[in-house]
C-alpha cells in the first residue's frame, strides 16, 4: 500500500515511539498492533517490541519500542543484500500456519489492486499531442480488462505474513541487522505478491529520472536563462542587492554548489518526517551512543536552516569518540523550522517565532 498519503502522527520518544491514527479505514491501528504481537512472538527482534495500545482511543494509539538505524538506502547488494533478506524472509515466514490461518488478509489484495487499477485507467484522460502515450494508455487500458487477470490473481499461492508495503523506509538497517517498521496494511498474504512489492521498491530507488535528477537540470537550464536588469551606476546596496553581487550568487548556484554532495551529507544522519498541529515537519534525529545522554532540541533561526548544526552533531552526540566527557552527551533532535527544508510550505497563517520556539 506504498504511496499513500500519511494517515498518522509519530512522536518520537527516547526508548518509544507514540503512533497516532487520524484514520482506521483499513483498520490500521489493530493491523499494526496485531503484527507486533505475533512479530514479538514468533519473530522476535525483527520489528518494534509491542509497549502498550488503545485502540478504543480518539485517535487509536499504539506505543511499541524504538529501533535504532537508518532507511535502507543506496545500492542494495553485499552484506546489507543478506540482511534485508533475513528480514524479510523472517517476517513472512516466522509466524505458524496454524495461527496465520486465522490473521486477516491484508489491505491490498493483489485482486482489489486490479480493481483499483482497471478504476483508474478508465478515468484517465490521455494528453493532447502525444500518439504514443494515447495509444500505450489504450493498450494497457485493454489489457487490464481482461476478465483471466482476476480469477489468475485469486489463486492462493504460498501463506506468508504480508507488511502490507514494501516501502524501502520501512526498513532500518545499522550496519549489521535490518529490522521492519510500520505494519498498518499487514496481514495473511501470498509470498510471491509480497517480494514482488518489495523488490519494485528496490528496482525505482535509484532511478527516478523524473525525480532530484531532472529538478537539479531543470534549475541549471533556468539559472542560465536569467535576464539581468540594468541599475544605476555606483548604487550599491542603496536601492537593494545590487545586481553585481546577485550574479555572483546565481553562477555560485549554478556552476560550483555540489548538491549531491550535500545530499550526501545530509544523509549520513537518521531523518523523519511528522505532522504538528497539522503541519509537516522534518527533523534529524541522532540517539547518542552514550544511553544516559540528555534529550536537546536544537532549532534554527531565520533565515538558516538544520545545515548550520550539522558540524556539531559528533561532538555533542558522541564527546567521547572527539576527545570530550561522555557524560556531556547529548540526543539530538533539529527539527526543520515550518516554512523551511523539507517541512515545506506553511499552509496557515500565525508560525511565527514564538509558536516555533
Amino acid at each position: 500500500m506504498g504511496g499513500q498519503a500519511s494517515k498518522h502522527s509519530v512522536e518520537m520518544r527516547p526508548d518509544a515511539v507514540v503512533k497516532r491514527y487520524r484514520s482506521s479505514d483499513y483498520g490500521q491501528p489493530e493491523r499494526e498492533w496485531r503484527a507486533l504481537e505475533l512479530l514479538n512472538e514468533y519473530a522476535p527482534g525483527v520489528a518494534p517490541v509491542p509497549v502498550t495500545a488503545d485502540l478504543d482511543a480518539d485517535p487509536p494509539t499504539v506505543v511499541m519500542s524504538r529501533l535504532g538505524g537508518a532507511a535502507v538506502d543506496g545500492p542494495i547488494k553485499g552484506q546489507l543484500a543478506d540482511a534485508l533478506a533475513e528480514a524479510v524472509t523472517r517476517v513472512q515466514q516466522s509466524i505458524p500456519p496454524r495461527v496465520l490461518e486465522r490473521v486477516p488478509a491484508r489491505a491490498g489484495h493483489p485482486v482489489e489492486l486490479l480493481r483499483q487499477v482497471r478504476a483508474w485507467s478508465a478515468e484517465i484522460q490521455p494528453p493532447d499531442g502525444d500518439p504514443a502515450v494515447t495509444d500505450a494508455l489504450g493498450e494497457a487500458a485493454v489489457w487490464v480488462k481482461q476478465p483471466t487477470l482476476e480469477e489468475m490473481l485469486a489463486q492462493p499461492g504460498t501463506p506468508v505474513f504480508g507488511t502490507g508495503d514494501g516501502n524501502l523506509a520501512n526498513y532500518l538497517w545499522d550496519g549489521t541487522e535490518v529490522r521492519v517498521i510500520d505494519f498498518e496494511y499487514s496481514g495473511r498474504s501470498d509470498r510471491a505478491f509480497e517480494l514482488a512489492e518489495v523488490i519494485e521498491h528496490i528496482s525505482v530507488w535509484r532511478n527516478d529520472t523524473a525525480g532530484m535528477t531532472a529538478d537539479l537540470d531543470e534549475l541549471t537550464e533556468r539559472l542560465a536563462r536569467v535576464r539581468w536588469t540594468n541599475e544605476l551606476p555606483d548604487a550599491g546596496t542603496d536601492y537593494g542587492i545590487s545586481s553585481q553581487y546577485l550574479q555572483s550568487l546565481v553562477q555560485r548556484w549554478r556552476d560550483g554548489y555540489d548538491w549531491r554532495a550535500w545530499e550526501a551529507k545530509l544523509n549520513e544522519y537518521p531523518q523523519f518526517t511528522t505532522v504538528i498541529d497539522g503541519q509537516n515537519v522534518h527533523f534529524l534525529h541522532v540517539r547518542s551512543p552514550e544511553p544516559d545522554a540528555t534529550p536537546l532540541l536544537l532549532t534554527h533561526g531565520w533565515p538558516t536552516t538544520i545545515v548550520e548544526y550539522l558540524d556539531v552533531i559528533g561532538p555533542l552526540s558522541d564527546p567521547r569518540a572527539h576527545g570530550g566527557d561522555p557524560a556531556d552527551a547529548f540526543h539530538l533532535v533539529i527539527p526543520s523550522v515550518p516554512g523551511f527544508g523539507f517541512s515545506g510550505h506553511t499552509t496557515e497563517r500565525g508560525w511565527l517565532i514564538s509558536v516555533t520556539s
